[in-house]
């Protein structure tokens, strides 16, 4: 079984789940935003490296929620820089941990 999982130099938070073929983890926090290793390590010592094969992803940050209260319907703007956390879009907004609509999203 793997024991250790490194992307780049931090240790995931756990391993979720593994087989033969497969390893699933979560990664946990690092400043770093530059390519660098995955390496799984065996219970029986041997190493496993893909040179270059991950890349922490720098979290957005929210800058202003516009306007700053309102009731059902309300049309409510969130901006700010990386909000797609490295993807193309966002798929889910949560107000006062109640989903909302996402009525549109800029690039």
């Amino acid at each position: 079984s793997i024991v250790t999982v490194l992307l780049g130099s931090t240790t995931v938070t756990s391993i979720l789940a593994e087989s033969d073929t497969t390893v699933i983890v979560r990664a946990n926090a690092n400043p770093l935003t530059s390519w660098t290793d995955a390496i799984l390590i065996a219970e029986t010592g041997a190493t496993l490296r893909v040179v270059n094969g991950w890349r922490y992803i720098s979290g957005g940050v929210i800058d202003a929620v516009t306007p700053g209260s309102g009731q059902a319907g309300t049309r409510v703007v969130v901006s700010g820089s990386g909000l797609f956390g490295g993807g193309n879009n966002v798929s889910r907004v949560l107000l006062n941990g109640v989903d909302s609509t996402i009525v549109a999203s800029n690039t």
